[in-house]
């Protein structure tokens, strides 16, 4: 019975102590934190690959459009080797095929990349995908001197 006692007084004096209540607290809110810098890190990484994606698909759809053969082997070649001049694989971001579309006025170039997750790989996103797309017109103007 003493022992019982001792037990239920004990567990009483847990309950109304309050003294760890910062720790807890601290405890239970630093993972949100953590997550809230996490997206940030890395969603900042992630813009830094869709520029640098962009900036090699508005590069590799200049060179195909400013091609004047019409053959879609031949712009598709163009703007594939832009592409890989522009984003090596060695950068930040390990880039995806290169998807071109040649119609008769516009070439489409669509690319994807994937971005190395650094703080969010905590929570289970080991990377994070990007996807870029550029489109070019073509118009043949007369000549102007």
């Amino acid at each position: 019975m003493r022992l019982i006692q001792t037990l239920h007084a004990t567990t009483a004096r847990f309950l109304a102590d309050r003294r760890g209540n910062v720790a807890i607290i601290f405890t239970l809110t630093i993972m949100a934190i953590l997550a809230a810098a996490g997206a940030a890190v890395d969603s900042s990484r992630a813009l830094q690959v869709r520029s640098r994606l962009m900036a090699a698909l508005d590069a590799a759809g200049l060179a195909a459009g400013k091609s004047l053969d019409s053959d879609p082997a031949v712009l598709t070649a163009t703007a594939q080797a832009y592409y890989d001049a522009n984003y090596p694989a060695a950068e930040l971001g390990d880039p995806g095929p290169l998807t071109i579309t040649v119609t008769d006025q516009t070439i489409k170039l669509t690319a994807t990349a994937t971005a190395e997750a650094t703080i969010m790989r905590i929570f289970g996103y080991d990377t994070i995908p990007v996807t870029a797309t550029s489109e070019i017109s073509r118009q043949i103007t007369g000549l102007e001197i």
